[in-house]
């Protein structure tokens, strides 16, 4: 979704960013979407641990964002009261019905397919999957567009919730900013902690609830910072709050805590890596060839190793062919080399009188006469001396 900046002043500029700098952008615009006052919906957010922003931020964004893709799909006529109450600030006395699929729409099925078209451009269809399907009685029964597409992605996840509230979820996080695979977060858990999750909720919960996978270092950084303080300050005014009893005041408080530790142990490795990865792009911004080459040995070296027990035709030819390749850049480069040298009237130019792949070529030979001797070493007897036929020796 795109929202355009350049018809808004400042202020709201700046609290609109508030919102979509957050890991869970989508989840706020889902529960504006379902016309959740902004007093729950902070409350919803801060008993999953997330930063809430402040209601007239979250009324900011519903006028500014959601209330224009509204009247451009022709959907005002489901969001008009809960919209005056925004502005007037009456959402607590009188709170606005949660939308429903099967309830607000009564009998006009063709604006909720158009609600379906309201939902993908929000980027949340996802999240109302499981009631648009129950709705129609299953996958098979969702209408089609005009291309032939379901109205809505049939992506059921089994419960969010059970990542939300996982006692391991700051392990998730962790594993998240790493870009390690839904799947693999889920095999980690269960070998590690025993705790079995559901590959689509986790995929769910990184889109919805900890969005960062699109974004470079610097940016997570920031917004890990941003989100941060957030919670610090969330945390300040749970204290003095009167709208949670003590007890919520106590587990919220603690989860908070947590989060805390976690995004502060996460800026800091992020920032250590950063640095890191800034000075080594500062020390060498070109592709170091010395090291391909490096690999090439090491990879040949090892299947060379085994090419008499296994036939490895199939991983000769390709390696041989970029070999070649890489080899004869190789020798082009170091003559080009030699050649500043001697015009420079240097003494130390290099007289090669064979080329990298010869040289290659003389080291596998050295390495198989010494996988032999060591052979026969082992066997502590003489061996007799055989004409190794070796698939993919041409070749190399």
């Amino acid at each position: 979704m795109k929202i355009d900046f350049t018809a808004l002043d400042k202020s709201t500029t700046q609290a609109i960013r508030t919102i979509e700098n957050k890991g869970h952008a989508r989840y706020i615009r889902y529960l504006l979407a379902k016309r959740i006052p902004p007093t729950t919906i902070r409350k919803e957010l801060a008993r999953l641990a997330l930063s809430a922003p402040s209601k007239e931020i979250l009324t900011i964004y519903f006028v500014n964002v959601l209330w224009p893709l509204a009247g451009h799909f022709s959907l005002t006529q489901f969001y008009t009261e809960y919209y005056d109450r925004l502005l007037k600030g009456t959402y607590e006395k009188d709170v606005t019905p949660v939308l429903n699929f099967d309830v607000s729409f009564g009998d006009d099925n063709s604006a909720r397919m158009v609600f379906c078209s309201f939902l993908r451009e929000l980027g949340i269809e996802e999240m109302w999957s499981r009631e648009v399907t129950k709705y129609y009685g299953g996958v098979h029964n969702i209408p089609q567009d005009e291309e032939g597409n379901r109205i809505i992605k049939a992506n059921v996840t089994r419960s969010v919730e059970s990542v939300l509230t996982c006692p391991k979820r700051y392990v998730v996080d962790k594993l998240l900013l790493e870009n390690v695979s839904p799947s693999r977060i889920n095999k980690y858990l269960w070998e590690k902690y025993q705790i079995k999750l559901n590959d689509v909720d986790i995929y769910a919960y990184a889109k919805y609830f900890f969005n960062f996978t699109r974004r470079n270092v610097e940016e997570i950084i920031e917004q890990l910072t941003s989100e941060l303080t957030s919670i610090k300050n969330d945390l300040e005014i749970l204290e003095t709050s009167e709208s949670y009893s003590l007890g919520d005041k106590l587990a919220i408080s603690h989860q908070y805590e947590s989060k805390v530790k976690f995004l502060d142990e996460s800026i800091k490795e992020l920032t250590s890596r950063y640095s890191d990865l800034a000075y080594n792009q500062g020390v060498s911004e070109q592709l170091e060839v010395e090291d391909i080459v490096k690999d090439i040995v090491l990879r040949g070296y090892k299947r060379l190793q085994f090419l008499d027990r296994y036939n490895d035709r199939d991983v000769v030819k390709p390696l041989t062919d970029v070999a070649k390749m890489v080899f004869t850049a190789v020798d082009k480069m170091q003559q080009i080399e030699d050649g500043k040298i001697k015009n420079q009237g240097r003494k130390n130019a290099i007289d090669r009188d064979k080329g990298a792949h010869e040289v290659l070529i003389d080291l596998y030979q050295e390495a198989l006469e010494n996988h032999i001797n060591e052979a026969k070493e082992r066997l502590g007897e003489p061996v007799e001396d055989v004409d190794m036929q070796i698939e993919g020796a041409e070749e190399m």
